[in-house]
Formats: structure tokens, C-alpha cells, sequence
């Protein structure tokens, strides 16, 4: 399991929260969550933003890994923006 997944499922323990408590809060499925805190999917960008502010948590804590391989694969597909993705690299690789 990565750091991430691990981190995600920890903090939501930690807080009490349960995957449907979770699934209210983010507007995500419960069985989607599951997928995501066992690395059967990545979470999207939407994805990272929903379950970080439900947690409380900055995503680059929560998915620091997901959230760079979400930047690059972005600015692929997004080439107009890829000055601003450029900065949310540079801060993510610090």
C-alpha cells in the first residue's frame, strides 16, 4: 500500500470517520473511496481536492504522490496552463 493510501486511511480513522461518513462529506461513493484507500484507483484532481477538504487536510500531505502523477499527466493534456502547472510542481518536488 503507498504512503498515500496509508496517510488517507489514517487520517480518516483518526478522525472518526467512516468510508460512508466520508462518502456524504466528498459526495464520492463509499465503494469509489475503498478503490482509492487500496490503490485500485487513482483519485483524480476533483477527486484529491473533495476528500482533502472533507478531512481537513492539505492534499499535498494527503496525496503528494497521486497529486504530482495528476499535474504531469495535466499538463500533457492542458498545455495552456502549463505555466501554472509548472509552479504546482516546483512546489510538490521541494
Amino acid at each position: 500500500m503507498s504512503r498515500a493510501r496509508i496517510e488517507l486511511r489514517k487520517t480518516r480513522e483518526n478522525q472518526g470517520k467512516s468510508l460512508s461518513n466520508l462518502a456524504t462529506l466528498t459526495g464520492l461513493s463509499p465503494s469509489y473511496l475503498s478503490e482509492v484507500e487500496s490503490g485500485k484507483k487513482v483519485p483524480s484532481p476533483e477527486s484529491i481536492r473533495l476528500i482533502s477538504r472533507a478531512l481537513g487536510q492539505d492534499p499535498r500531505k494527503i496525496f503528494r504522490a497521486e497529486t504530482i502523477k495528476a499535474l504531469q499527466l495535466a499538463r500533457e493534456y492542458y498545455p495552456e496552463y502549463i505555466r501554472i502547472i509548472d509552479k504546482e510542481l516546483e512546489v510538490m518536488t521541494l
